[in-house]
């Protein structure tokens, strides 16, 4: 659940950071098609991925520890957004990479624990 509340944190951060007026490069295809959407739900819609991220964090490891994790994983990947996106660097094939090593290995951590192994 915390590979998936990232991915919707991230999702919802790049979102938000689209409909600011000093973004200056949307790196794919989709969130070019995405930004020809009226603001006001894009804006919405980023606000419901990270409220949904907030409730999968709280759900999984508890309200403070939820509530607190979300805040560090807001604060890093708003301030990674407004640091990586102007550099025009295409990384969807990475950044995809990555969630899914997260999610297998977040995935073998969780059947060893409830395995006892």
């Amino acid at each position: 659940m915390i590979s998936i509340s990232l991915l919707l944190i991230t999702l919802g951060s790049i979102i938000a950071y689209l409909t600011t007026k000093k973004e200056s490069f949307m790196f794919s295809t989709l969130l070019k098609k995405v930004k020809n959407i009226n603001n006001k739900k894009l804006v919405i819609s980023s606000f419901l991925l990270l409220t949904i991220a907030l409730f999968l964090l709280i759900y999984s490891i508890g309200i403070t520890s939820g509530i607190l994790l979300w805040m560090f994983l807001l604060s890093t990947v708003f301030s990674l957004c407004v640091l990586i996106i102007p550099l025009k660097l295409n990384i969807n094939k990475l950044i995809i990479g990555l969630f899914f090593i997260s999610l297998i290995l977040e995935y073998i951590f969780t059947c060893q624990q409830t395995l006892n192994i």
